[in-house]
């Protein structure tokens, strides 16, 4: 559990936390206050991670021997915990995240009309 940024109080799942962004932001169970994962660590451990996949996976291929994979998904799952549980939630207030929310929808759409219109 993480401590709320409002509150104090360890409400917050690390699930919670990692799913949370500006667009949809984590809600804490006693206070209701609203709380996210800036999205550059939030995008960044699920890369580290991948990174971490990719090198066992590029040594197994080179050392010719797939026994490479074990510690690279250990060393992925451990990596992936231990910087979730340092990843630091910061809040955010409701007219925001319904701000950003918007931004991601009207984003989502002139990208999606970008294919219409080339």
């Amino acid at each position: 559990m993480t401590p709320c940024p409002h509150c104090r109080l360890a409400t917050i799942s690390d699930r919670a936390k990692a799913r949370s962004s500006r667009e949809t932001p984590t809600e804490c169970a006693k206070c209701g206050g609203l709380s996210h994962v800036i999205t550059s660590t939030g995008s960044g451990i699920p890369m580290a991670t991948l990174l971490i996949l990719l090198v066992g996976a590029v040594a197994g291929a080179g050392s010719g021997s797939w026994l490479w994979a074990f510690p690279a998904i250990a060393a992925a799952v451990t990596y992936n915990r231990w910087a979730w549980r340092r990843a630091e939630l910061f809040p955010i207030f409701p007219r925001n995240a319904a701000n950003a929310r918007r931004a991601n929808w009207a984003v989502t759409l002139a990208w999606i009309a970008s294919f219409f219109a080339s």
